[in-house]
């Protein structure tokens, strides 16, 4: 590292406002003073550091430079994240660094936020007017190429034609790419080292040739790198010196609570905008997401509570509920174990929550509310209380807190899981906490008739439906199956099993289910080992939408919520021409062949139209919606999955519209 990066990073790493000497500074650093005090004199010609009158004189940062502007999105991070604030700082300075920015290095646990942290820097040298609005933000992941060292050097620099057998045309690498912008290079330890030997000389001087040519080229672009490792182990040392900015984020263990609570209501306020509705979060559910052990940090946060809305959500659209309501029942049990640690956390809760009240409000319209609502669940209340009470080791337990003696026992065997079944605690996630014993004993029931038990995946779907159907019956919202005779007639004992099952949901909710519902619990027996259909005679459901993983994003959290990898994915960045989208698609209808044909959900524009494209090319069936939500997708997938027709499953996913609406 150069004796004036070195010097500053030092300056960097001290507090706020504090000061240091010249000669304070050469003993830690080992330099002579006078040659410190040269780089730190030329520093504040320079305007990055000032210094202060009098005897000794102490420089420090300049923070000038931050108030050029009105509050950045990095300024508007730290105001909420005060575990941050060094990154940020250090963050800063490595972007306002002349002429064209400090390299540096990022450090953190997987799911720490590295990547949205480098976007945010790039986001920052625009705001600050350093770089162009226009200028790129490339990302490159190294562990995409680490086991070939020749193709990572030629996609990093580029080739000139000719460079070798298959070069036919000169190909721009990206850093040539990244010129006047950021090159952001993620999982940085997994760059052998001729990776990192190749990067040597444009770190050092900014310039680089392309394989195969000898004619050096030059670009300013800013590296910015990542790791999850401890840098001196996995990368060279001489790599390394060339990185002169460290900037370390947090882990989620290491945030404070108000930090978390920030993090929670932002996620939660992300998911109303997408659903366009509000979103009431419970006080015991909101304690536990503050307090749960989150191995993989905010990346973990933000996916549980996705799945925590979507599911949320579902029961929204099935009118079990009038509002969207997120529950301690709806959370799974590794997040429920977050109530246990109030002894700990229970001024905090307090400060940041409240006492008095019931549900916090997140409104993609307004800040939070924090409110009391009606017809808060019993159930809820008196498990709070007995959790409550073991927290804080009280052993003469006050009856007056509690409702009955089996009210708790039921409370808390639903809270450690359902241990008959080895998918018991995924069960847990899906099911109306008043049902589940109802539909275990109903599991149970079916397992004894089967000659094989159902499938952990399936038992969740047969549970997932059968509390649809209570909450359709419910509300008198009945559908008809159309071939009833014919599955009687192909799957005599599956559908006699199918019958017993109607009854005693019959005798559960004391009312009749029409006989055409026992044909959808007809198909999830047969789909569970005894299915005469192949996976190729059911309905396709392929997700397009625009955006980098915007389709990505929607079919993971749908095939986590169904334990299977059923519906497919196709990503359109918003830069790739729809031609290209289209092929990709005809590929995936390649790779994918189905006789009942496909079901496409698209977002908007010329996606529409590739319905009619498919039709012609591949003389098959295909659907178009263009309408793409979680919800939209998670329908369409389960009734794909039971081996629905085509218009079946395009039926039902348009009816959902009429619910949103």
């Amino acid at each position: 590292m150069k004796r004036v990066d070195l010097i500053y990073k030092t300056l960097l790493d001290l507090p706020i406002n504090k000061g240091i000497d010249a000669n304070t500074l050469a003993s830690m650093l080992n330099i002579s003073r006078a040659n410190v005090s040269h780089v730190l004199n030329t520093l504040c010609k320079e305007g990055k550091v000032s210094k202060s009158n009098g005897r000794p004189v102490l420089f420090y940062i300049n923070e000038s430079l931050s108030s050029l502007k009105n509050k950045t999105n990095l300024d508007k991070l730290a105001n909420n994240n005060i575990s941050l604030k060094d990154a940020i700082e250090h963050a800063k300075a490595s972007i306002l660094y002349p002429p064209n920015g400090m390299n540096c290095l990022i450090l953190g646990e997987t799911g720490v936020g590295k990547s949205m942290f480098a976007y945010l820097m790039h986001e920052y040298a625009i705001e600050m007017q350093v770089k162009n609005i226009d200028s790129p933000f490339i990302t490159f992941n190294c562990a995409d190429y680490s086991n070939n060292p020749q193709l990572l050097t030629s996609q990093l620099f580029g080739v000139k034609k000719g460079a070798y057998t298959g070069a036919e045309i000169d190909k721009i690498g990206l850093i040539e790419k990244a010129n006047n912008g950021i090159l952001f290079l993620d999982e940085i330890h997994r760059l052998p080292p001729e990776g990192q030997e190749a990067l040597f000389t444009f770190l050092d001087t900014g310039l680089f040739r392309r394989v195969g040519d000898h004619e050096n080229r030059q670009s300013n672009a800013l590296i910015i790198s990542a790791t999850t490792e401890n840098p001196d182990s996995t990368l060279l040392k001489t790599f390394t010196r060339r990185i002169p900015m460290t900037i370390t984020i947090p882990a989620l263990k290491q945030r404070t609570l108000e930090e978390r609570f920030y993090l929670i209501k932002s996620f939660f306020k992300a998911e109303s905008i997408k659903i366009k509705k509000d979103i009431f979060i419970s006080v015991n559910a909101m304690r536990a997401l503050l307090s749960y052990d989150c191995p993989n940090n905010i990346g973990q946060l933000k996916s549980d509570i996705q799945l925590i809305c979507a599911r949320a959500y579902s029961e929204y659209l099935t009118h079990s509920q009038k509002d969207i309501r997120v529950e301690i029942k709806n959370t799974p049990t590794y997040i429920k174990e977050g109530l246990y640690k109030e002894k700990n956390h229970r001024v905090l809760w307090n400060r940041l929550i409240g006492e008095d009240i019931d549900y916090i409000k997140i409104s993609s319209l307004e800040e939070v509310i924090i409110e009391k609502y009606k017809d808060n669940h019993i159930y809820e209340n008196i498990k709070y209380k007995v959790d409550r009470l073991k927290a804080e080791d009280v052993v003469d337990i006050n009856m007056d807190y509690l409702v009955d003696k089996e009210v708790i026992t039921h409370f808390r065997k639903d809270i450690e899981g359902v241990s008959e079944y080895d998918n018991g605690k995924m069960l847990e996630n899906f099911i109306d906490e008043d049902v589940l014993e109802f539909i275990k004993h109903l599991i149970h029931y079916i397992n004894c008739k089967l000659e094989e038990k159902l499938k952990p995946n399936m038992c969740i779907a047969m549970a997932l439906h059968i509390n649809n159907l209570i909450h359709r019956v419910k509300n008198d919202k009945i559908m008809v199956n159309t071939n009833v005779l014919n599955l009687e007639t192909k799957y005599k004992k599956e559908y006699d099993i199918a019958v017993e099952i109607k009854a005693r949901i019959e005798k559960y909710l004391k009312k009749e289910i029409p006989l055409g519902e026992v044909g959808y619990l007809c198909i999830f027996l047969i789909e569970d080992g005894q299915l005469k259909y192949k996976q190729n005679d059911k309905v396709k459901v392929i997700v397009i939408a625009h955006g980098d993983s915007t389709a990505s994003s929607i079919v993971d959290v749908t095939n986590r919520l169904l334990g299977q990898n059923y519906t497919i994915a196709l990503d359109s960045p918003i830069d790739i021409k729809s031609s290209y989208i289209l092929n990709e698609l005809k590929n995936i209808i390649k790779e994918n062949p189905s006789k009942q044909g496909y079901l496409i959900l698209v977002d908007m524009g010329s996606l529409v139209t590739f319905g009619e494209i498919i039709e012609n090319e591949f003389h098959t069936k295909v659907k178009i919606i263009s309408l793409v939500s979680t919800l939209h997708v998670l329908e369409a997938t389960r009734k794909a999955m039971l081996g629905y027709s085509l218009e079946d499953v395009y039926s039902s996913v348009k009816r959902v519209n009429y619910y949103i609406g």
